[in-house]
């Protein structure tokens, strides 16, 4: 019986193991890139970083026109929370 177990956990620790922690550096390698996305999930992804820049710039752009016409909103705004 002992021997069996001893023979058994060996086997585990001598195929088992590093097998499994080969594979899971080559296959988490990989999954590390792409976050598991699909390549469509990952071009949509990049369409909405694009819009969200577009976004950020245009905020930007609102903010400096109505600091020109109303150069204290911020404060009324910021008095409403």
């Amino acid at each position: 019986m002992k021997l069996s177990v001893f023979l058994l956990g060996f086997a585990f620790v001598i195929f088992v193991i590093p097998v499994w922690l080969l594979l899971h550096y080559f296959f988490g390698k990989k999954s590390e890139k792409t976050m598991g996305f699909s390549k469509q999930d990952l071009a949509i992804i990049d369409e909405l970083e694009k819009k969200s820049e577009g976004y950020s710039e245009r905020i930007e752009n609102l903010e400096k026109i109505l600091d020109g016409y109303l150069p204290d909103w911020r404060a009324r705004f910021d008095s409403r929370k």
